[in-house]
């Protein structure tokens, strides 16, 4: 049984579907470049735009020209960056309504029945 690396079966398809799809073979040729970079090469980078960022990407910065890239290991969509340092959004809990009482709805419910008695 013969075992082929991942690169050697792209490869392969990239060559039989160039004539007869060149989408999918630019596809592939994409597949392939994902496989040859090691997990090392590719470090976590947040795209920023206007102190905030907005995506993480996993690759290289020169894969992405025109983006402004910074390293970021921990950060992610929606957490701000300035100064060099990145900042995680506040998340601001609302007060919970507390339940109205059994007095309540009671006074709501003869109010109501009052407006439907007046209707009949």
């Amino acid at each position: 049984m013969q075992v082929l690396l991942v690169e050697e079966v792209v490869a392969g398809a990239v060559a039989q579907q160039m004539a007869l799809f060149p989408v999918l073979a630019v596809m592939a040729a994409m597949v392939l470049l994902a496989f040859t970079h090691s997990e090392a090469d590719m470090n976590r980078y947040a795209i920023i735009e206007n102190g905030l960022v907005i995506n993480v990407v996993i690759g290289q910065p020169e894969l992405n020209p025109g983006q402004t890239l910074v390293e970021c290991p921990g950060a992610g969509p929606g957490w701000y960056y300035a100064d060099g340092v990145f900042t995680e959004p506040v998340v601001v809990q609302p007060e919970p309504t507390p339940a109205p009482t059994k007095e309540q709805l009671m006074a709501e419910l003869a109010a109501l029945t009052a407006k439907i008695q007046a209707l009949s």
